[in-house]
């Protein structure tokens, strides 16, 4: 779709999304859900139609395949994956959730990113008290050293 129409595209635009996000103080909820959303699918498109029947895996067929097998296994990616279907489900996830406010008026970028005028813009999400961006990062990274073979 328009010039995101490889893998390898779409992973260039995380990395600059990841780049962005982790740059900024505040937090853009924008960015945020391109990376969840992003990291999670990404691995569908190293390894197109592969997946689970009945809780069970297919045996991999070719290194996307087993790839996507080994994502799996990151204890990150599967909070990644949670969020994401939390979010496109509109259900609570099994983990501990929050947002960190407290940033002041002055050091906020744009009163257009913000939906709570009392708490401001968030600066920080947290899964069971660990920074999604912490999260995040580990999981870019496992793609990278994983598959794409460029260091972050």
């Amino acid at each position: 779709m328009f010039e995101i129409n490889t893998a390898e595209n779409l992973f260039f635009y995380i990395r600059k999304a990841m780049e962005k996000f982790s740059g900024r103080r505040v937090k853009r909820v924008d960015e945020f859900l391109f990376l969840v959303m992003a990291l999670n699918h990404l691995r569908e498109w190293i390894a197109p139609g592969y997946q689970h029947k009945n809780k069970k895996w297919p045996e991999p067929e070719n290194q996307g395949e087993q790839f996507f097998r080994d994502i799996w296994k990151l204890p990150e990616f599967q909070i990644i994956n949670e969020i994401c279907n939390g979010i496109k489900h509109y259900k609570s996830i099994p983990q501990t959730t929050s947002t960190e406010f407290g940033l002041t008026i002055d050091e906020w970028e744009s009163i257009d990113d913000v939906q709570g005028f009392d708490n401001g813009p968030p600066q920080r999400f947290e899964v069971d008290g660990v920074d999604v961006e912490t999260i995040m990062t580990k999981v870019v990274e496992f793609y990278s050293k994983n598959w794409f073979n460029k260091p972050c």
